[in-house]
């Protein structure tokens, strides 16, 4: 886990947010907000000449998952997996 915090720019030596603080800002935050984001970094790399736009690919495969880890209103009823302790 502080891999991945590592790798999204967190100082690894101060305390990490809760899941529940992520939580909460991503049920805050309106959608259009991340879509925003993530279209700038796409047109962004490739300005930078990392990606380029000759082709469009979509994948219409299937994939399976447990969703109601997804569902918000589930999240009472099951403990949390992706929580940090101090054990």
């Amino acid at each position: 886990m502080l891999y991945i915090a590592y790798l999204y720019g967190f100082d690894l030596f101060k305390p990490l947010h809760s899941y529940w603080t992520f939580e909460r800002f991503i049920k805050n935050t309106p959608n259009q907000y991340f879509s925003n984001i993530m279209q700038n970094l796409v047109l962004l790399v490739k300005d930078l000449g990392f990606i380029d736009n000759s082709f469009v690919s979509a994948d219409a495969t299937p994939v399976f998952a447990n969703t109601k880890f997804n569902n918000p209103k589930s999240f009472t009823d099951i403990t949390c997996h992706f929580c940090f302790s101090n054990q």
